[in-house]
């Protein structure tokens, strides 16, 4: 289980949260911040956060759509596998890295756009993605 600040101390994620909201104030998701959270459909992320963290959204199966602010420059490894209803991604220009097997298992993916900024995609980022039909890479 997830674990995050609040209250000025270290609080667990409960399972069944069904919405985020990040602060202003966040600048990243940590390590597994919301693992396995099977019930989280939204997800609204701050202008100002940097990076999305190893198995960041891993297992959240019930995600069916993430956009990332200009701001992140970085997805971790595994962030968002196994994000069995993902279906769209919206990846904007400052995305630099995709870590490996960042959207392993998304089978519910079907479009994906690169922004003109990333460098790297590392291995398997979109591993057993197998309704990816269109990826664009912007310029």
């Amino acid at each position: 289980m997830g674990r995050y600040i609040g209250n000025d101390h270290e609080e667990e994620v409960p399972n069944n949260v069904t919405h985020v909201r990040c602060l202003p104030s966040v600048v990243s998701i940590n390590h597994g911040a919301f693992y396995h959270c099977k019930s989280l459909r939204e997800v609204v992320l701050n202008e100002g956060l940097k990076e999305i963290e190893n198995h960041a959204f891993t297992r959240c199966t019930s995600l069916q759509s993430i956009t990332l602010p200009s701001t992140v420059t970085m997805i971790g490894s595994n962030a968002f596998a196994s994000c069995e209803s993902l279906i769209e991604v919206e990846l904007i220009d400052g995305l630099r890295e995709i870590g490996e097997y960042a959207f392993d298992g998304c089978n519910s993916l079907q479009s994906i756009t690169l922004p003109f900024t990333i460098l790297e995609i590392n291995r398997g980022a979109f591993n057993s993605c197998h309704g990816l039909s269109e990826v664009v890479h912007t310029e």
